[in-house]
C-alpha cells in the first residue's frame, strides 16, 4: 500500500494485480454527534435514488449495468468518538472488458455523478425521496428494540460511555430523524462534499484521473489531522445498572477502562490480552463459563482501541445471571494475578496476525486499516504491526490487565411482571 499525504487529506493506492475489479472510496471524518449520525444514515440511501441525469433508481440501476455492473454505495463507521462516512465505487477491472479504458472514465463519470450530482428540489433533495427514505429510517430505528443483542449493547454504552459521543448509534436516533428537516440533511451534505477533508483509496483507478472527475470536492477544507480521542480512567466504584424488558435470555456487559490512548503501545498488549481472556475460540471466557460451566450461550470480549475499553459481552439465561458475573470477574482475577501462561500468549499472538495477514486478500478491509490508522494517528503497516504483536511479553499482558479496571456492569433482564410470573 503506497501512502501519499496532502494539503487536503491522504491517499492510498493499492497496486496489487490478482483482482478482477477496481475500487474508489473515499472517507469522510465527521464529528459523532446526534445530527450527524441521522444525516449520514439518511445520505447513505438518498443519494443512491437518483442524480441529475439519472432521476430515478430504475434509471440509476440500469446506467450501472450498462458499465458492466459497476456498484456504488454509501456506508457509516464508527470510530471511536469519530463517524466516518465511506463512498464506494467497485468495476471490473476495465482491461477485461471490451470498453477497454473508456470503462474507467465513464465509471468515473457515474461515480461523481452520484455522489455530487444528486436529484434537488426546492429545499435541498427531491422532497419525496427525502421523506420516504426518512420514515424508512424511523422504522429501523424504532425496530433496534427487537435486535436483543444490538439494542442491548446500545444500551450499555448509554450508561458505560454516558459523557462520550461513543455512546451514539452510528445510524442515528429516532427523535432526531423525526424532527430532522430535508434542509437540515442537504445543508449537511454540503458541508461534508465541500469542507471536510478526506482520505482517498484507489484500486485499479489512477489518483489523478479520480481527483479530475471528482472536481470541487472538498474545496473549502482544511488539512486533514488526526482525531484526537476521548479516553478515560474507570470509575472509583464500578457503576451497575440493571433494566428490564419483555425477552427470554438475559444480555450481561461488563465495561473496563484504562485510559490508554490508540497510539500507546500498550493498546498492542491490551488487545492480546482481549484475545486471550475472551476474544478466541481458546479464550478463557469460552472455556470457562461457556464450555466448562455451560452459563452462556455466547461470551465474548472486544477491545476499542480507539477508546482504551474493553468490553465483555454474556448472553445467558436469567437464573445464570449471577453465576455468570462471579464466574467471569473470577476468570478476570486470575488474568490480573499473572495467570496468564506463554501457550495463551502465543495462541492469542498467531490468531491476530494471522487476521492482519488476510486483509491483503481484501482490498478493503485493507483500505480501512490504513485509512483508520490515519485518522487516530496511528500510521503503521501490516509488517509493523505484526512485529508489535511479536514484541508484547507476558509480563506486558499482566501489567496491562492491572491497568484496566471494571467502570461499569450492565444487565438487561427480562420483566417478569410482564411475563405475568410477578417480579422478583
Amino acid at each position: 500500500m503506497e501512502i501519499r499525504l496532502t494539503s487536503k487529506g491522504a491517499i492510498l493506492s493499492n497496486s496489487d494485480k490478482r483482482f478482477w475489479t477496481e475500487r474508489v472510496r473515499l472517507y469522510f471524518p465527521i464529528a459523532l454527534n446526534h445530527h450527524n449520525a441521522t444525516s449520514s444514515a439518511l445520505l447513505c440511501t438518498i443519494l443512491k435514488r437518483g442524480t441529475v441525469n439519472h432521476p430515478d433508481m430504475l434509471s440509476l440501476e440500469r446506467a450501472l449495468e450498462e458499465r458492466y455492473g459497476m456498484a456504488v454505495g454509501f456506508d457509516i463507521a464508527k470510530l471511536g468518538d469519530l463517524l466516518i462516512f465511506k463512498a464506494t465505487m467497485q468495476s471490473p477491472k476495465s482491461r477485461f472488458t471490451p470498453a477497454g479504458a473508456k470503462l474507467q472514465k465513464e465509471a468515473l463519470a457515474l461515480f461523481s455523478e452520484i455522489l455530487l450530482q444528486p436529484l434537488q428540489g426546492e429545499n435541498g433533495f427531491f422532497k419525496d425521496y427525502f421523506e420516504q427514505e426518512r420514515r424508512i429510517l424511523i422504522a429501523q430505528l424504532t425496530t433496534l428494540i427487537n435486535h436483543r443483542e444490538l439494542y442491548s449493547r446500545i444500551r450499555f454504552l448509554n450508561h458505560f460511555c454516558r459523557s462520550e459521543p461513543y455512546r451514539l448509534y452510528e445510524y442515528g436516533d429516532i427523535k432526531t430523524a423525526e424532527t430532522i428537516t430535508n434542509n437540515d440533511v442537504y445543508t449537511f451534505y454540503r458541508k461534508l462534499i465541500e469542507e471536510t477533508p478526506f482520505i482517498l483509496y484507489t484500486d485499479g483507478f489512477d489518483y489523478t484521473d479520480v481527483f479530475d472527475a471528482l472536481k470541487g470536492l472538498a474545496k473549502n477544507s482544511a488539512s486533514l489531522l488526526p482525531f484526537k480521542q476521548k479516553c478515560l480512567s474507570a470509575r472509583k466504584r464500578t457503576k451497575t445498572v440493571t433494566e428490564r424488558m419483555d425477552i427470554k435470555q438475559a444480555y450481561l456487559w461488563f465495561g473496563f477502562r484504562a485510559n490508554i490512548p490508540p497510539t500507546d503501545e500498550r493498546a498492542t498488549a491490551a488487545q492480546i490480552l482481549s484475545a486471550i481472556f475472551g476474544g478466541l475460540p481458546t479464550s478463557r471466557l469460552f472455556k470457562s463459563v461457556r464450555e466448562k460451566s455451560s452459563l452462556a450461550y455466547d461470551v465474548h470480549s472486544t477491545y476499542v482501541r480507539s477508546k482504551g475499553i474493553m468490553a465483555v459481552h454474556a448472553c445467558v439465561s436469567p437464573e445464570n445471571l449471577k453465576k455468570a458475573k462471579r464466574l467471569i470477574m473470577k476468570e478476570w482475577e486470575r488474568i490480573t494475578s499473572g495467570d496468564a501462561s506463554e501457550e495463551e500468549l502465543k495462541t492469542a499472538k498467531r490468531y491476530l496476525i494471522q487476521d492482519i495477514e488476510t486483509l491483503v486478500d481484501s482490498p478493503l478491509a485493507l483500505a480501512d486499516f490504513y485509512a483508520y490508522g490515519i485518522l487516530i494517528g496511528k500510521n503503521e503497516s501490516l509488517l509493523k504491526r505484526i512485529e508489535n504483536i511479536k514484541k508484547v511479553k507476558r509480563d506486558d499482558i499482566v501489567a496491562v490487565a492491572r491497568s484496566l479496571e471494571c467502570d461499569t456492569v450492565f444487565s438487561l433482564i427480562p420483566d417478569d411482571k410482564k411475563r405475568g410470573r410477578g417480579q422478583k
